[in-house]
């Protein structure tokens, strides 16, 4: 019949790409399939399923509950006007054509009818269905009319090559976790400089609903008091504005390209908190960092935007190449203690004069309570004593830099030599700032305090370029730099006499 002149070719058969997944919670919304375990693929003529077992005709075996389709094909239009999509679902499903939402049915419901209208030019239209059900029979049928239907509604039929294109659009992912951990209760988000990495890994995406998925990946991960950090790029193919947001428990922060756009701080359950900006065509980094104080994690970072066509996506990243690990904070700590009958009423200005009681290696000037300075200095008395941290700190962008110390009792603290804050003397928690401008490169700084009884507080924090403006812990790159030890030989020699009971006076 092919062979008569004149006859136009025979339609090519339709042909839909059919996968089908299923999910380990309760599904609410059409969920991202990135995050899902697929049960299955296959080609299918028309999106038309009335129920479970149609789904099964072509992917065995199917959920009986939680379960989601992703069916992808190309449309060809060859007459330009405006066309109605509609979609026939239980529960809920989403129509994309060419990546713009076109009809929006999704939710918890029964069988539902709901359509939507757009202009389509003479060509070929990527067209994507996603739908799910909670439970009983998935219920899911795509419809069109307009010039190319004579106004009737029918079934689209998928060119089959392009089909195979737009299978390809979820792409693969891959994430740079890095897991670390606390000998501090956390309850905001820390500088990760001041903890001790724990483990890494390569993870798809960025969806963690439980601790366990988080030990699935790094299994020595701790139960309590652990943070988080991810590292990809994501790939912007249509510029224009993005939405960013993580859901998270406890605290989360979102960054793209170095410039935070989620503040998710704190703590609290899983929660949402999105931020926006806008992305130019390319690669963009992107990071995303929480913590846990104690009990269950939670975190997911999710964007929408021009690409996802401004529906919540999970943000897949085209390299999990993580940047160089920043080196640890570190500080010298000294602990002194006054001779035996002497008391302090101000920060000592000679350590010679003082009785040397150890040195340790710290991770930041953050003491609150003498519990917190017996952990890494357990010989600390309880009263009368001083201490001194020595460190480096790096100026990446020179500027003006806040120097800030919180303590009780007194405290000073010198950059490159120079007093920048005095908060001597006997007072309960005070903070007192001062301000320095600071040029790029390394600087020495030293804070030295003391305590004449009662509780104790040693906290120092800076703000600046560096910092964004926010006040934080202060980080040394090096923990050289302290002066040498006073000598324990030196001291004052003691002679004693006796009086003979007959004659002078003898020394001895």
């Amino acid at each position: 019949e092919s062979g008569v002149s004149g006859l136009p070719p025979l339609p090519k058969k339709s042909q839909w790409r059919l996968s089908l997944y299923s999910a380990d919670w309760h599904l609410t919304r059409v969920p991202d399939v990135g995050a899902l375990s697929e049960v299955g693929s296959n080609k299918v003529a028309d999106v038309k399923f009335a129920s479970r077992y149609d789904f099964e005709k072509y992917i065995t075996p199917v959920p009986r509950h939680n379960y989601a389709w992703r069916i992808a094909g190309e449309v060809l239009i060859s007459h330009p006007g405006t066309y109605q999509w509609c979609l026939v679902s239980s529960d809920g499903s989403r129509l994309f054509v060419d990546g713009m939402l076109t009809v929006n049915n999704d939710g918890l419901h029964g069988t539902y009818r709901r359509c939507g209208h757009r202009y389509m030019r003479a060509g070929e239209h990527r067209v994507l269905v996603e739908g799910f059900t909670r439970g009983g029979n998935g219920v899911c049928y795509l419809e069109y009319s307009g010039k190319d239907t004579g106004y009737s509604r029918m079934y689209p039929k998928s060119l089959g090559a392009g089909s195979k294109r737009v299978r390809k659009a979820l792409g693969s992912s891959e994430w740079r976790m890095r897991i670390y951990t606390s000998s501090r209760h956390l309850r905001r988000m820390p500088d990760l400089r001041f903890l001790d990495k724990v483990g890494s890994a390569s993870v798809p995406l960025v969806d963690f609903k439980r601790g366990s998925d988080f030990r699935r990946w790094v299994p020595k991960m701790p139960s309590a008091n652990y943070a988080w950090a991810f590292y990809g790029n994501l790939d912007v193919v249509k510029a224009g504005t993005y939405h960013f947001c993580s859901t998270s428990d406890d605290g989360s922060m979102v960054y793209v390209d170095g410039s935070r756009v989620v503040n998710n701080d704190g703590l609290h359950g899983p929660r949402e908190r999105c931020g926006h900006l806008h992305l130019g065509v390319g690669k963009h980094s992107v990071m995303t960092d929480g913590f846990q104080h104690y009990g269950g994690a939670y975190m997911r970072l999710q964007y929408k935007g021009p690409d996802t066509g401004h529906v919540l996506k999970f943000v897949r990243s085209s390299s999990g190449k993580a940047p160089k690990e920043s080196l640890r904070s570190r500080w010298t700590m000294r602990m002194f203690k006054a001779p035996y009958g002497v008391g302090l009423y101000q920060v000592p200005y000679d350590w010679d004069l003082m009785e040397f009681v150890g040195e340790t290696e710290v991770r930041a000037i953050d003491f609150r309570g003498l519990g917190q300075i017996r952990e890494v200095m357990p010989q600390t008395p309880g009263s009368q004593y001083a201490w001194a941290f020595y460190g480096k700190v790096k100026i990446h962008q020179a500027g003006n830099y806040y120097w800030c110390t919180t303590s009780d009792d007194g405290s000073l603290m010198d950059v490159d030599g120079a007093r920048v804050v005095s908060n001597d003397g006997l007072h309960g928690d005070r903070e007192v700032c001062g301000l320095r401008h600071m040029s790029k490169g390394l600087h020495a700084v030293v804070a030295t305090g003391f305590q004449h009884g009662g509780g104790v507080t040693m906290v120092a924090h800076y703000s600046g370029p560096d910092t964004g403006g926010r006040k934080v812990l202060i980080p040394s790159d090096s923990s050289k730099g302290a002066p040498a030890l006073p000598d324990a030989n030196r001291g004052w020699r003691l002679r004693t006499f006796s009086i003979p009971r007959h004659g002078h006076w003898r020394g001895r």
